[in-house]
């Protein structure tokens, strides 16, 4: 590959920002997100759903939501009261919601759905991709 390209795909995703919602920082590395953060993609992440609406609701710069069905100590489908709250502030922006607990019904405004993550790392980071690139 030579340097131009190199240099190309280096900065395909810069300023844009990956919000992911996840309580448990030991699944992070399934996202495999080693790639486009090396492409430019910043990546930020919230562990909590008090936090994650919070940053949603001020409003925060984010191009992709990335978003666990389920966090602790919140009610059951909290995942499901972000995708909610981040369709009424920004509608537009493209949803990923996954989830550890085997196939489960897509939620409405969800544009994607993964179960069992470490499953499909290669579809999983094709579909950021393609949900980023659409923005540009």
């Amino acid at each position: 590959m030579n340097k131009n390209k190199m240099a190309e795909q280096t900065l395909q995703f810069s300023g844009k920002r990956l919000l992911i919602v996840e309580d448990d920082m030991n699944t992070l590395p399934l996202y495999a997100l080693e790639d486009l953060m090396y492409r430019g993609l910043e990546v930020y992440t919230i562990r909590d759903q008090v936090q994650a609406e919070q940053y949603i609701s001020s409003n925060q710069h984010y191009e992709l939501l990335i978003v666990d069905r389920e966090l602790p100590g919140t009610a059951m489908h909290s995942g499901e009261d972000i995708v909610r709250l981040s369709r009424e502030i920004k509608p537009n922006t493209p949803i990923i919601m996954v989830s550890g607990y085997g196939e489960i019904k897509k939620p409405q405004g969800v544009n994607r759905m993964f179960c069992k993550l470490g499953m499909d790392r290669e579809g999983f980071i094709k579909s950021i991709t393609n949900f980023l690139t659409r923005i540009e």
